[in-house]
């Protein structure tokens, strides 16, 4: 399954303040899926489970894709709406939740 889930518009973002509080966003298969921005950074948390640790997940941020795996299991992978810039993007378990 293949998800949207990051959305650039055309604007010059150097140019605009914006500012989306965490809110949920409802992605098929995932629980407690929120997403928050701030200008031109956007940001993503879900539960991943409790237990789970950092090596037992790979997370691979491309140009303009996004894959998550846990235990091997698929649980994001697709086309991002826009591109980013891996070598600035960063991701931490909290308490059983990924932050992206």
């Amino acid at each position: 399954l293949i998800y949207n889930i990051l959305c650039m518009s055309h604007l010059n973002l150097d140019a605009i303040t914006v500012h989306q509080a965490r809110q949920p966003f409802d992605v098929p298969g995932l629980d407690d899926f929120e997403w928050a921005q701030e200008s031109d950074t956007a940001s993503f948390f879900f539960s991943v489970g409790a237990g789970v640790r950092g090596r037992d997940l790979l997370v691979r941020m491309l140009p303009t894709t996004l894959c998550v795996r846990c235990h091997g299991r698929i649980l994001l992978d697709g086309p991002l709406g826009g591109t980013i810039a891996p070598e600035e993007s960063e991701w931490e378990l909290v308490d059983g939740s990924l932050h992206l």
